[in-house]
């Protein structure tokens, strides 16, 4: 399916992608987000997407998450982004 691409590394209180998956998430009721790129997220850059995906859910919106790492869906867990997102274990080549 058609998905939003991360890659690298996700740093920071306002990562560059950010936006970019926000302006994506707008327009669409279900966000696909291929994080099968990603080689890991910092505990800022992880409150960032908790803070988005909530609120993409609080507009009706479904946000699924495909390909992350182990590492990437452990910190998921502890923060709590799995409240607001489907994380899913299957990278998508």
């Amino acid at each position: 399916p058609e998905a939003f691409r991360m890659s690298g590394v996700v740093a920071g209180a306002n990562p560059p992608q950010l936006a970019e998956l926000l302006n994506y998430g707008a327009a669409r009721s279900v966000v696909n987000v291929d994080m099968g790129q990603v080689k890991r997220v910092d505990f800022v850059a992880a409150g960032a997407l908790l803070n988005a995906f909530s609120g993409l859910t609080q507009t009706g919106k479904t946000v699924m998450v495909n390909g992350a790492n182990e590492m990437i869906q452990a910190l998921f867990a502890v923060i709590g982004i799995n409240q607001f997102a489907i994380v899913s274990r299957n990278k998508q080549h």
